[in-house]
């Protein structure tokens, strides 16, 4: 809930705000108005709006972000980390048996730069590349995706319990170069693919905007504002590596 979209909630006169990460993420004593986050905290008070932040909760749900993208990808079998075999990874990851991410199948053996494109179609409102560590000319069947921040598995014990489930290829966002590079190299079956971290979860509010018609009558209009950070591009015109 940045100032932007707090704006435009007062602007549109709207009763309430829900999103997907929250306003603090640790502890908080003070909501001064020194501060971004007391400046919305004051603003929501003044304009008398409220505020539902949905996260993890929103994560383990199968409207969530990880299984949204999932199922544009047209996945079979999909199911949530934690549930696969039945099996109790308690003591591999709490972010795994909290039901971060998913996995399933393709329908068909697909090249990875097919599966990159199909991707950059059903992923909204980007402003960053897709990022692909592995070879474009690859074919994968099996997936594992965690929308959001995922690289905390890429070298955890479940990855080595499980030869990293299985998959062929990992989706997720703001993998950062040491545990891809250390991960490439334990597991080079695996081809890896970044998307944006904004993009990844925003893909699923339109199901809590579907829900909370549905449930409750209420009507809410999906927010249009990109809240990521990264706003431009730019490409280096050394052709030496290309």
């Amino acid at each position: 809930p940045t100032q932007s979209v707090v704006d435009e909630a007062i602007a549109k006169d709207c009763d309430l705000i829900i999103t997907h990460h929250p306003l603090f993420f640790q502890a908080t004593h003070k909501v001064a108005a020194e501060s971004f986050r007391g400046r919305i905290v004051n603003n929501l008070i003044e304009h008398k709006i409220s505020l539902y932040c949905g996260h993890t909760n929103v994560d383990i749900s199968t409207d969530g972000a990880s299984f949204t993208l999932a199922k544009k990808l047209a996945l079979r079998d999909i199911s949530f980390i934690s549930k696969i075999d039945n099996k109790n990874y308690d003591s591999y990851d709490n972010n795994i048996t909290s039901g971060l991410g998913v996995v399933g199948n393709l329908p068909k053996l697909t090249k990875i730069n097919q599966l990159a494109d199909k991707l950059s179609q059903v992923v909204p409102l980007f402003n960053q590349p897709i990022k692909l560590a592995g070879e474009k000319n690859i074919s994968v069947n099996r997936v594992v995706i965690i929308s959001g921040s995922g690289d905390f598995i890429l070298n955890s014990q479940i990855a080595f319990a499980t030869n990293f489930l299985a998959a062929d290829v990992f989706i997720s966002s703001d993998l950062r170069h040491h545990p891809v590079l250390e991960f490439r190299q334990t597991f080079p079956q695996v081809q890896v693919l970044d998307i944006p971290h904004f993009s990844g979860e925003y893909i699923c509010l339109e199901n809590i905007q579907k829900r909370l018609a549905n449930k409750f009558n209420l009507i809410g209009e999906l927010s249009t504002i990109s809240t990521d950070p990264y706003k431009q591009l730019y490409f280096s015109s050394n052709n030496a590596l290309k």
